[in-house]
């Protein structure tokens, strides 16, 4: 029987160590391709600041499509949700999307319900897909126009309606700040 070549060996670790750089290179390549990809998504929108007309009602200044700027979910920064998009449509639908256009989401009927207090109130909306066949519970949202942009707050634990314009652990309200879309 012939003796091992003492080659083999290592042979054998340069492959192994030729796949283990492949399969970093590949990881660094698909991070790198993430993170360029993300940094070219978020440059792919503009927003504008946005004073709510004063001759419109709320309904009509809420129309248009606005992108989230910043999120906080029960005390703490929300960033999963920083660039997902929101539209009110004219014909009371609104349209919910993991990003900033409004080509595709998810749908429901939505109406306003202003508050005593200038430019803040609720909109109430079905939290099933438009078209869809189960019941739809409403949902309740918090908004407020300030800051050139539109605060919407909402209870992802469903039960009562928010009651605040702050996220705390307690109520574990998510409160997106958005700005309209170019």
């Amino acid at each position: 029987m012939p003796a091992a070549s003492p080659s083999r060996p290592k042979v054998r670790s340069r492959a192994s160590l030729l796949i283990a750089i492949a399969v970093v290179g590949a990881v660094l390549l698909a991070v790198a391709a993430a993170v360029g990809g993300r940094l070219l998504w978020e440059e792919s929108y503009r927003t504008i600041d946005f004073p709510p007309d004063p001759t419109l009602d709320d309904r009509e200044n809420l129309i248009g499509q606005w992108v989230v700027r910043e999120a906080t979910l029960a005390g703490q920064p929300a960033p999963r949700f920083v660039g997902r998009g929101v539209a009110f449509t004219e014909d009371g639908r609104l349209l919910m999307t993991d990003g900033p256009r409004i080509e595709r989401g998810v749908s429901f009927p939505f109406q306003v319900e202003p508050s005593d207090e200038p430019l803040t109130g609720s909109v109430k909306y079905g939290t099933q897909p438009a078209g869809s066949i189960l019941p739809s519970p409403v949902t309740s949202l918090l908004y407020r126009f300030e800051d050139g942009g539109l605060t919407l707050v909402g209870n992802p634990r469903g039960g009562a309606a928010p009651t605040e314009f702050s996220s705390t652990a307690k109520n574990g309200y998510l409160v997106r700040r958005l700005n309209r879309m170019e």
